[in-house]
């Protein structure tokens, strides 16, 4: 983990007919390597080219948003060959790196999120958690965009019954939170890393000029701003 919660994965492949394509598959698990339902998480992993028959890359991937940061996952890498065949790394157990928030209303709000990935089922509680942070405006300077957000999460969870709704809500409390720990410093640093990520996938797949030139130009936008 960097102290930006970013995770660093630091691979080496290699196979005679070249290497198609590499990712990282990542599943949610218990102390002890129990894995917890069916989702996969999966993050494409650069390669030095098409079919290259080595590679020794390193790779950084934000997932202090994701909701499983904070939480015990298992990792492993897979190849694919220019044929088709496929290779597996071991799995790796590991933490996936969280941010830490010093703010206490932002710590409040992260724990409430964190509850709708792993309690559900406890949606009325978590509710009513909201709620209560949204009662003491005076704790988040009174910020009306604060205000509004924790009061829109809260409704979205009480009247909207569907699963459908958590992810939404997920991610309207991170992007609450980092507002009440640093303003709007944390979501235009996120919309940089983003920018970079793509440009830097765009370059290992060998993207067309007229891709790379738009990426570089949302590239510099993020840095202006």
């Amino acid at each position: 983990a960097t102290p930006q919660a970013a995770l660093v994965i630091q691979y080496t492949a290699g196979d005679d007919y070249g290497i198609a394509q590499a990712k990282a598959e990542i599943r949610r698990s218990y102390e002890g390597g129990k894995v917890v339902g069916q989702e996969v998480l999966e993050l494409p992993l650069p390669l030095p080219g098409a079919s290259a028959r080595k590679a020794k890359e390193s790779t950084f991937q934000d997932l202090a948003p994701h909701p499983w940061a904070g939480l015990a996952v298992l990792m492993r890498l897979t190849a694919v060959d220019a044929i088709g065949q496929n290779g597996h790394s071991e799995e790796i157990a590991l933490t996936l790196p969280e941010r830490e928030f010093k703010h206490p209303v932002a710590r409040a709000i992260i724990e409430q999120r964190r509850r709708l990935t792993t309690e559900p089922e406890r949606r009325m509680s978590i509710a009513d958690a909201i709620e209560d942070i949204a009662r003491r405006p005076g704790a988040f300077d009174h910020d009306t965009v604060v205000f509004l957000s924790l009061a829109s999460a809260r409704s979205r969870l009480f009247h909207e019954k569907e699963e459908s709704a958590i992810a939404p809500v997920r991610d309207l409390l991170w992007d609450t939170a980092l507002r009440v720990e640093d303003g709007k410093l944390s979501l235009v640093e996120r919309d940089l890393r983003r920018a970079e990520a793509a440009l830097v996938r765009a370059l290992a797949e060998n993207a067309s000029d007229e891709e790379l030139e738009r990426l570089m130009r949302e590239l510099q936008q993020a840095m202006n701003r």
